[in-house]
């Protein structure tokens, strides 16, 4: 087996792993009320583990830098977009 194929191995299984945990937790009656922080826990272990696959320490800290970095770009955008709406709104009246 190739190293790539390896790699891919071992992405398929974290991912579908992943789901089946996340799916197992997430039906519990003390995950109520739990749901955002453990599901950002979930996306931070997916981001970190393929991270991890694809490129060792290095990759899981530069996928979620990233990751957080895009984030971050995304809601300074809507922030940016809501508060136009809201000023072209106030013009309107």
């Amino acid at each position: 087996m190739t190293k790539d194929a390896a790699k891919f191995l071992l992405f398929m299984s974290m991912t579908l792993g992943s789901a089946l945990i996340g799916g197992l937790v997430i039906d519990q009656r003390w995950a109520r009320g739990l749901e955002l922080p453990l599901g950002l826990g979930w996306v931070f272990l997916i981001i970190v583990s393929t991270g991890f696959i694809i490129d060792g320490k290095e990759g899981a800290k530069a996928l979620l830098s990233r990751t957080l970095l895009m984030w971050s770009l995304a809601v300074i955008g809507a922030l940016l977009i809501a508060w136009l709406a809201i000023a072209g709104a106030g013009h309107s009246l």
